[in-house]
Formats: C-alpha cells, sequence, structure tokens
C-alpha cells in the first residue's frame, strides 16, 4: 500500500483539491441550505479560486496518496484555520491531523 505524501500544493492540483473537497463535504452540513451560502461554497471549490490561493502567501498543504489529493488544508492570516478537507474514505487515518501540525 502506498504512503501518505504530504507536501504544498503545485500549479495544476486546483482541479484535484477541488474534487477533493466535494468528495470529502456534506452540502447540507456546510451550508445553511440557502442559495447563496450554496453559492459560496461552489465558489470556495472553484478551481480557478482554489489557485488563487495555491499562488497567495496563505499557508496550504496537501496529502496525496497515490498521486491523488486526498487532503487539503488552508490557512488566512498565519494561524487562522480557512479550510480542511479529507476525503471520506480516508477518514480515521489522522490525515487531518497530519495536515494540522
Amino acid at each position: 500500500m502506498n504512503t501518505i505524501i504530504y507536501r504544498p500544493p503545485e500549479l495544476g492540483d486546483e482541479y484535484q483539491i477541488s474534487g477533493c473537497m466535494w468528495a470529502s463535504a456534506d452540502l447540507w452540513e456546510l451550508t445553511d441550505g440557502t442559495p447563496e451560502s450554496v453559492v459560496e461554497w461552489v465558489l470556495i471549490c472553484n478551481p480557478e479560486e482554489l489557485r488563487d490561493r495555491i499562488l497567495s502567501d496563505q499557508r496550504t498543504l496537501v496529502a496525496t496518496w497515490n498521486g491523488i489529493v486526498v487532503g487539503y488544508i488552508a490557512f488566512k492570516r498565519g494561524n487562522h484555520l480557512s479550510l480542511l478537507f479529507v476525503r471520506r474514505e480516508f477518514s480515521g487515518q489522522g490525515i487531518a491531523r497530519q495536515l494540522f501540525t
């Protein structure tokens, strides 16, 4: 079995990061169900928005397994946690904890 590799995201990862976020999210838990909150979620997952995060000075990290992004974390303003997602099929393996440390 391949091990999890932790690294800064690279340009081109934004599409896999978006897929990871969608695969790990429960839309009804992340939004209040209003059209506005759903639109906001779609914007956050947009690959172009994620590319801007990768290119910014925000601290971000991905977890990959077999070349596939299975986890993602982003901080704003230093250590303020902004986003943290791990694909459901990889939950319970300590990936989020490792991304956070």
